[in-house]
């Protein structure tokens, strides 16, 4: 995940990511939990580079998008 604002390893957070496309009638909301495992800092100040360890996989989601054509 890209943020603003670092937060420390082993911080749980809880995550929504709405998927967007012009194929999709309307965006896609994912729901989701985890720990962060990792934290760098992008270049020239532009934020953080997260990384977050999901307590659940999602699951299903080819249900949800459009195949690639």
């Amino acid at each position: 995940m890209k943020a603003n604002d670092s937060l420390p390893p082993h911080t749980q957070v809880s995550l929504i990511i709405d998927v967007k496309a012009p194929r999709l009638r309307r965006p896609i909301r994912l729901l989701g939990e985890g720990e962060v495992v990792r934290v760098e800092q992008l270049e020239s100040g532009a934020g953080f580079a997260i990384a977050i360890e999901c307590k659940h996989p999602i699951a299903q989601i080819e249900d949800y998008l459009p195949a690639a054509s």
